[in-house]
């Protein structure tokens, strides 16, 4: 059975400090695991259904097909923000939350579930499902819960995603962030972000030091969408087609 991530998010307020707590449910286990082997630009092989009850598979491939129709209306939503546009024309990739919690709200087990495209050669890749397992917000955070964006402007951004393991996109781990709102994507070399904040949720981090942890790559729900198990690379990296993910490319456009 799939892990659902733990999400948390707090909030540093001036002179003190806001933790809520968020639920957290069952980990992963190594039987859920069935990852080819294949080469990366290879079709992946095609999943062995009997390692996993048909009805998990069956909730986790409507899940991601959820996920994927959530994330094409925010990709509609950036594309109507002038400054997210100009960020996602130079963007090398793109993980979209179609729904993250602060203050004390409290959400179902998906909603640190999120997808992510890389950039191609031919232009956005394929779509691959990751979980949030932590969010963090420096001071003047606030606003409610809704769309968040993050647009990874450098390949060192990019290779996380890459990674069949957790990851952090944090200052503490030599990342730089920007806001969609202040033209981060705009900058020059010297002040060039790795990282560009986007949200549907005015005043959501204004100001903010934004911190993601645990960032991991969700093979059952990928496998349970695509039909079979892969790595990350083979996913990001293989044949887009129209099936898979068709509308949300469509959403995010192409550079101008």
């Amino acid at each position: 059975m799939r892990k659902f991530a733990l999400l948390t998010a707090t909030m540093l307020v001036t002179g003190g400090l806001a933790a809520p707590a968020f639920s957290a449910a069952a980990p992963t286990t190594d039987e859920t695991r069935n990852v080819a082997q294949a080469p990366a630009n290879q079709a992946p092989a095609v999943r062995d259904n009997d390692r996993e009850d048909p009805e998990d598979i069956a909730e986790d491939r409507q899940e991601a097909q959820e996920i994927i129709a959530e994330a094409t209306r925010v990709a509609n939503q950036m594309a109507s923000d002038g400054q997210a546009r100009a960020a996602l024309d130079k963007a090398e990739g793109v993980f979209i939350v179609p729904d993250f919690a602060q203050g004390a709200l409290i959400i179902g087990a998906g909603g640190g579930a999120g997808v992510f495209l890389a950039r191609t050669a031919d232009g956005w890749g394929n779509p691959a499902f990751y979980e949030m397992g932590g969010l963090s917000f420096g001071a003047q955070a606030g606003g409610e819960s809704g769309p968040m964006a993050f647009m990874l402007m450098t390949d060192k951004a990019v290779q996380g995603f890459r990674n069949d393991d957790d990851f952090t996109l944090s200052a503490e781990a030599g990342y730089t962030f920007g806001e969609a709102r202040d033209g981060a994507a705009a900058t020059t070399d010297n002040t060039a972000k790795d990282v560009v904040v986007w949200s549907g949720t005015e005043g959501a981090f204004a100001g903010a030091t934004v911190s993601v942890g645990d960032i991991s790559y969700d093979e059952d729900r990928t496998a349970a969408y695509y039909g079979a198990a892969s790595r990350p690379d083979q996913v990001l990296d293989g044949p887009a087609n129209n099936e898979h993910g068709g509308e949300l490319r469509a959403a995010l456009g192409t550079r101008g």
